[in-house]
């Protein structure tokens, strides 16, 4: 081997072992995040009544009530209060593979799980099936304001439809 390939060597082995430890240092520092599961046939009465949440272990340093979600800011609303209403920022746990939401039982903060349906969308969705009756296919979304084609598409594998 010659002086320029073994510097080669010496320069990727150094990177390799440089990625390793920063990776170790990052893993270390993240918070467990622990994921609450929603039943995958709830009654429509007790849906409202039990909304999915993301909750992070408390660190243990002194700093409990600062997050990231919320720009290191403490959240100073205790439980008590209406649960439908939730904070700007927080997160909502993703879909399972396979999971779907019907779309004429379910709450709007369970439609907020849906892709693309923020808070204003997911009280259309609930309004216009108050309004106007449970829905009977994914074609009668279309006339809730704020879905188009593109994103009944992307809805379309996510929901379904019971009366």
């Amino acid at each position: 081997m010659n002086p320029a390939e073994r510097k080669l060597l010496l320069t990727v082995l150094l990177l390799l072992l440089f990625g390793g430890v920063s990776r170790a240092v990052l893993s270390a520092t993240e918070r467990p995040v622990s994921w609450q599961e929603l039943p995958s046939d709830a009654d429509p009465a007790s849906a409202s009544a039990s909304e999915p949440a993301l909750s992070a272990a408390e660190p243990d340093d002194g700093a409990a009530g600062k997050s990231s979600e919320n720009g290191g800011k403490s959240d100073k609303k205790g439980k008590k209060g209406k649960s439908s209403k939730r904070a700007k920022g927080e997160k909502l746990p993703p879909l399972a593979p396979g999971e779907r939401i019907d779309v004429n039982s379910a709450s709007a903060a369970q439609l907020r799980r849906l892709p693309g349906v923020g808070p204003a969308l997911a009280e259309a969705i609930v309004a216009h099936r108050d309004s106007c009756g449970p829905f009977e296919g994914p074609e009668n979304l279309l006339k809730v304001k704020g879905i188009g084609k593109g994103k009944l598409e992307t809805l379309i594998p996510k929901i379904r439809f019971r009366k």
